[in-house]
């Protein structure tokens, strides 16, 4: 999935793969993919990366992994800090 986030707040976010998740219809997450991420680097593609987003540098996008069935309905992904969700964006 090729995730693009933009920083709209006034404090910097910090962005990072970990930080990452998404949610199915049941409340079952799914973290990130590392291996297949890593993967995709030596590939030649553009992952996301840990990446702090301010006012200088408020967006970033790359693609980002996550293990799960291709037939497994998505209802959101999530950006969580320090175990706290910070932001929810559903999926239509």
């Amino acid at each position: 999935m090729l995730l693009s986030v933009k920083n709209y707040k006034n404090n910097p976010v910090r962005i990072s793969p970990d930080r990452i998740e998404v949610v199915d219809f049941r409340g079952n997450g799914y973290p990130v993919d590392k291996e297949e991420m890593k993967v995709r680097k030596i590939f030649g593609q553009k992952v996301l990366e840990n990446k702090k987003l301010d006012a200088n540098n408020p967006y970033t996008n790359g693609i980002i992994t996550f293990d799960l069935d291709k037939s497994t309905p998505i209802s959101y992904i999530v950006l969580k800090e320090n175990g706290d969700e910070i932001t929810r964006k559903y999926f239509q």
